[in-house]
């Protein structure tokens, strides 16, 4: 039994102690727990695992485990004997001993883990606050999406200049609540359009150039009478996730309505809104937008 002891206790690699349920003191601690936290042997059995925990656990926590048996309390954070903090794992287990009921404790130090996780961390968020700085700064009109139901996600400052609403407005808002159609305008099929168009390019994971679309735009206010028709050209295509799908969708669009208005002006004005839907002006109109 004491040759079981040295080897599965004292010697083990990790730290660990033996401490009683009720008030948490020490009873026993063995040599890794000495190296690592600085306390002696007779240092230890003067104090309890309150006095090495930098952050204080709950009560509902401290005494979660009222049976016997193993329990897995996860991360937390101890202070040495020279004050320095280390991240640990604690697992401990419910046992009785001599009829009393105390907790066998291990308490892995994972710091040198977590650092390297925190600057992973860090690095990947100062990355894609870089990259989303730059996206936002092209000079392109851009918008991203979600595959369905087809949530903004991300908008280039060109897009937003050219709307004229804000990103905070625009952003986390499905497609369809950001630009409604028209509702006094009964031809209105912009967004009917342009989800087909979103569709296709989720079906298909291909990219989709649509057709001159004629869709309006309302202030972001949403006021009455606030609807000014406008003429997009846009080019939908997908990002793929890693299961092969369509995960998000990136539409770059160019507002070509003074484009479509200076050809009908060229119209004679009684067939002006008749020519707006020429197939023959579009189709030449978008031979221009393409060759740009």
């Amino acid at each position: 039994m004491d040759f079981d002891r040295k080897i599965f206790f004292e010697r083990h690699p990790d730290p660990m102690w033996i401490c009683d349920l009720a008030t948490r003191r020490f009873l026993d601690v063995n040599d890794a727990a000495i190296q690592r936290y600085g306390y002696s042997r007779e240092a230890f059995l003067q104090m309890s695992m309150a006095e090495i925990e930098a952050e204080q656990l709950p009560a509902s926590v401290r005494n979660l485990r009222t049976a016997p048996g193993p329990s897995e309390q996860g991360p937390g954070r101890h202070r040495l004997q020279s004050g320095k903090t280390i991240d640990v794992d604690i697992i401990e287990h419910r046992v009785d001993l001599r009829d009393t009921p105390v907790k066998l404790v291990a308490a892995r130090d994972v710091s040198r883990i977590m650092e390297t996780e925190r600057q992973a961390r860090t690095a990947a968020e100062a990355s894609a606050r870089q990259f989303k700085a730059m996206f936002e700064a092209v000079p392109g009109k851009f918008l991203v999406m979600t595959a369905s139901p087809y949530r903004i996600f991300a908008v280039s400052e060109s897009f937003l200049q050219t709307t004229g609403f804000a990103r905070d407005h625009l952003v986390g808002k499905l497609l369809v609540d950001a630009f409604p159609d028209d509702p006094d305008d009964p031809l209105a099929d912009g967004q009917a359009t342009l989800l087909a168009s979103l569709r296709r390019v989720e079906a298909s994971c291909v990219a989709d150039v649509m057709p001159l679309l004629r869709y309006a735009l309302g202030s972001q206010d949403g006021g009455s009478g606030a609807i000014e028709e406008r003429f997009w050209s846009a080019v939908n295509t997908p990002m793929p996730g890693r299961d092969g799908g369509v995960d998000y969708i990136i539409s770059r669009v160019e507002d070509v309505t003074d484009l479509i208005q200076d050809g009908v002006a060229l119209q004679a004005p009684a067939a002006k809104s008749a020519q707006t839907h020429n197939p023959s002006l579009r189709f030449g109109i978008e031979l221009m937008i393409r060759a740009e």
